[in-house]
């Protein structure tokens, strides 16, 4: 989808578990959907609590090459997103990274990406992309704003 062409090598190890707050779990179906729709080598996981409708989703790859830029995979995220039918109500962004509030189908809620340059001996260079995300249905909004905010509070810890 928005790095396809980009990305040729996943980044190496899955990362550590979470700790997730009451009611929610691990979905490993959305994120098999989600490795699905974007059709590249990436290290998916996703969280949630579906009776309340709050959902969370971490992405990993890599984008190989000396002359891969943040700015250029990052401009393609959100054209992704809004190829796939969201909307970006809103997009800040610094050195390395963004945030994006977005509604995609019933769903409303902040997608981060972090990108950093990587020097691998065996891989050659290329940035390391981190996609966290969480996104929430209009059912319980309060509580998943505060769940989703501890839960990608704690992925990006890592």
């Amino acid at each position: 989808m928005f790095v396809a062409l980009l990305v040729s090598a996943p980044v190496a190890g899955a990362p550590p578990d979470i700790a997730l707050p009451d009611g929610w779990r691990p979905l490993p179906e959305v994120a098999l959907t989600v490795d699905a729709v974007m059709d590249l080598p990436t290290h998916t996981r996703a969280f949630g609590d579906p009776a309340r409708g709050c959902y969370a989703a971490e992405i990993l790859a890599r984008v190989d090459g000396a002359e891969a830029s943040w700015v250029a995979i990052d401009k393609g995220l959100g054209s992704g997103l809004v190829s796939g039918g969201g909307k970006v109500i809103s997009r800040a962004a610094g050195a390395g990274q963004s945030e994006r509030e977005v509604i995609l189908g019933p769903l409303r809620g902040r997608i981060r990406a972090r990108y950093e340059k990587n020097k691998a001996p065996k891989t050659g260079d290329g940035i390391d992309v981190a996609i966290t995300g969480c996104l929430f249905s209009a059912r319980a909004p309060a509580h998943c704003q505060a769940t989703c905010a501890a839960v990608l509070t704690n992925l990006e810890k890592r």
